[in-house]
Order: structure tokens, then C-alpha cells, then sequence
């Protein structure tokens, strides 16, 4: 199954009479629509050089010749992806910058800095000219995956659309689990933000979210001649496997299925990330029930696999495999639900059930008693006992009142042998 990713983006102009905005942004996949041929999210920001004649020109298309010859050449060698190591992906990268740089320099007058990012399975695939960048952020802190390309005055050393052929910085190393959250952005963004507030915005339950927090931020600091400020947010929700590795790089019924594969993913994604934070607050019963949790739905989705190669064998017709592949999503997502919340449910009362809580009361007897039997009734704790007047008595005990007799009541009785109160 591919990785899930939410994303959105947001760009603010400086507050000039007549001017444009010379940033652009543009992310995949946009909410409703289905995965993408080549990558799992896809996120390039551009920066204008407000120096250059014609900069919103350059901006937008270095941007969009950086994505058209990314995904181009991911489509090409999608059969071979899987033996790339680092330096392919860095090649790949280099090169779609080189080839912005070119149309930049074609079709306009104009420059421009950039940053580009593209997920496959766990993989980040990203390279920046200039002074964009691009942030993962997770528990452990914020980090800058980018590097800043510009001079001890903080002006850019390389531009997309120069009078030379840049040399980007690229990556292909960093890895991403669920919840990580991933920041692109123009120096007008990030000049403005600290990191600690940036980690501070990302604890956002979605990528909108997180987005209008950031933008939030920026609006309150901005003063009229400030840069335009520009930021793409992506929320990694759930990490499958890259697209080479599913099959959906062969076109045809694969990726006819697209829009099914993106809704079971999106529900076990969600599944697990509302699980996920209860579980995790608790000891370390809650770590064994996650990756139980973990395994089942693991367990369910090779099934799911199992019934899409089946199907994908009969369907007659797409029509047909329309209404039979909507009909195994409804089953397997209310199954699933039906499953896990079963294993929560099921877990929370053997951590929460009052009856078996009550075996934990220490009752608190009257001194030098003797006990003569005791048992449960109706998550109840009930003992009698000799006191010194030698009277057998009743006591009730409540998990509530912890430890302190709820009732004592005289009653009749023959002395026993003494039982050991547990």
C-alpha cells in the first residue's frame, strides 16, 4: 500500500500598491484527488529575485519545470527505481533544477530561488538553489534538510535563471515515519519564525491546521515592506511503500484502483493515528496492545492485497470493477472498524474494568481481628471477621473509599480458622 500524506500551502504578498506576489507554491496530491503516478507527495516553492526584471515569471516556472522533469524521469525508470541508491535520486534532482534553470532562461527575463520535495515510500528526495528551505519536524526537534546557498550578507549565491548554471544541494537520504511534518518554505517565511515556534505550530492535528497556525504567526509579524512569505506543510499520516514498489507505475487497472487505495489507506491511517495517542500515555501494557494493533492491521492489509489480486483477475468491464471494488472497500473499512475497535475496546476494559480493580482494595479491619472468610459480590469486597468482643461481623468495602469499610454489620457466626486477607 502507498504512503499517505495531507497537504496544503499558503502564500502572503508584501503589502505594496500594484505590486504581485513573486512567490509561488504548488503540493500533490490536493485533497479528493487520487495518488500520483510517480511520488507519494510532491512539494516545490519558488522565490523570485525581486532584482531580476519579470521574477514572478521565473518563479513559477522554474517551479513547474522542476516537477514536469522530476516526474517525467520517475516515470522513465520506475522499473529500475528500486536498485537506486543515494546518487541516483541526487541525480534526478540536479538535473530537474538544471533543466528550471534552462526554461527559466528560455521563456523569461527573470530569477528565481527554489526548493523541491518529493516522498516515496519513507524516502525524502529534495534539493534547493538558493535560500528556500525545507524543514522535517518531529519529536525530536526541528531539522533543516535543506542548505542555504547565499554569502556572509545573506544574499543568494545561486539562482535558478542566472547569468550560470547553478549547482543545487540535494538529498536523498532523510526518512520519515508517521507524524513527521514537513515545511517548505521562501526566506520570507522562515526568517520571520523560530524553529521552537515552528515545532509548536506543528503539534496540529492536520496539515490546515498546522498551515494557518504558521500563517497566523507570520500575519502578526509582518510589517508592510516585508518580504512575501511562502510555506508548503505536509503531514506524513501514514508510510507504505514507495511506488515502484505496489505496481502503480505500470498504468492500466493499477492505477484504475488509485482512488480505492487512497481511501483504505486513508482510513487505516486514521485508525491508527487516534489510537495511537491514548496508547501511548499509558505503561508499557499499551506498547504491547499497539503493536498487536499494529500486526492485525498489518495482517488485514496483506488480505486486502490478497482480494485485489483476486478481483483484478474477474472483473469484467469498469463499470462492473467499479461497483465491485466500491463494495470491497465498504466491507473490509467496516470490518476493520469493527476490528480494532474490538482490540480497544477489549483492551480498555481489561485496564479500566471496576471488578477486577476491586481486587486491589487493602482493607482497613479493626485491630487484633480475626477473619473468617471473604469473596466478591457485585464489585464488592466482602469480609467478616472476630473483633476483640469476640462478635462476627460483616464489612463492605468499595474500591471507591480506598480501604475504609463502607458498612459494618453484627451478624451471628461460629468462629473460624484464620484466613489471610489478600
Amino acid at each position: 500500500m502507498r504512503s499517505v500524506v495531507e497537504c496544503c500551502g499558503f502564500s502572503l504578498a508584501k503589502d505594496e500598491p500594484g505590486r504581485q506576489n513573486q512567490d509561488y507554491f504548488d503540493c500533490q496530491p490536493r485533497a479528493g484527488a487520487g495518488l500520483l503516478p510517480w511520488a507519494d507527495f510532491v512539494a516545490v516553492v519558488a522565490d523570485g529575485v525581486g532584482s531580476t526584471a519579470g521574477p514572478k515569471d521565473a518563479a513559477a516556472t522554474a517551479a513547474q519545470t522542476w516537477e514536469l522533469y522530476a516526474r517525467a524521469k520517475f516515470v522513465e525508470n520506475a522499473a529500475e527505481c528500486a536498485d537506486f541508491d543515494d546518487l541516483h535520486f541526487d541525480e534526478i534532482t540536479a538535473h530537474a533544477f538544471v533543466q528550471a534553470h534552462e526554461a527559466v532562461q528560455r521563456d523569461t527575463s527573470g530569477g528565481a530561488c527554489a526548493a523541491a520535495v518529493c516522498m516515496q515510500g519513507n524516502r525524502l528526495i529534495l534539493g534547493n538553489v538558493g535560500d528556500c528551505r525545507i524543514y522535517r519536524i518531529n519529536r525530536s526537534g526541528v531539522e533543516q534538510l535543506s542548505e542555504d546557498q547565499v554569502d556572509q550578507d545573506g544574499d543568494p549565491t545561486e539562482v535558478i535563471g542566472g547569468k550560470r548554471v547553478p549547482e543545487p544541494h540535494t538529498s536523498a537520504g532523510a526518512r520519515v515515519r508517521p507524524g513527521d511534518v514537513i515545511v517548505v518554505c521562501t526566506d520570507g517565511a522562515w526568517k520571520l519564525v523560530e524553529p521552537t515556534e515552528m515545532q509548536q505550530a506543528a503539534s496540529g492535528r492536520s496539515a490546515r491546521d498546522i498551515a494557518d497556525r504558521l500563517e497566523r504567526l507570520l500575519v502578526a509579524r509582518r510589517k508592510p515592506d516585508s518580504d512575501d512569505a511562502t510555506a508548503v506543510v505536509a503531514l506524513v499520516k501514514y508510510v507504505g511503500k514507495p511506488f515502484w514498489g505496489t505496481g502503480s507505475a505500470s498504468g492500466g487497472d493499477q492505477l484504475e484502483d488509485d482512488w480505492m487505495e487512497t481511501k483504505l489507506n486513508e482510513v487505516l491511517a486514521e485508525l491508527l493515528n487516534r489510537l495511537r495517542a491514548p496508547l501511548e500515555k499509558q505503561n508499557a501494557r499499551a506498547e504491547q496492545s499497539l503493536t498487536q494493533l499494529t500486526t492485525a492491521v498489518d495482517e488485514l492489509r496483506s488480505e486486502i492485497d490478497a482480494l485485489r489480486s483476486e478481483a483484478g483477475r474477474t472483473r469484467r468491464g469498469r463499470k462492473a470493477q467499479g461497483t465491485e471494488w466500491q463494495g470491497i472497500f465498504w466491507s473490509v473499512a467496516l470490518s476493520l472498524l469493527i476490528l480494532v475497535g474490538g482490540v480497544f475496546l477489549g483492551w480498555a476494559a481489561r485496564g479500566w474494568n471496576p471488578a477486577s480493580a476491586t481486587r486491589f482494595v487493602k482493607p482497613q479491619l479493626p485491630a487484633n481481628s480475626r477473619v473468617i472468610s471473604q469473596g466478591y459480590s457485585n464489585d464488592r469486597l466482602l469480609i467478616r471477621f472476630l473483633g476483640q468482643d469476640g462478635k462476627a461481623r460483616l464489612a463492605i468495602f468499595r474500591l471507591e473509599d480506598g480501604g475504609r469499610p463502607f458498612a459494618v454489620i453484627e451478624m451471628p457466626s461460629e468462629p473460624r480458622a484464620n484466613v489471610p486477607v489478600h
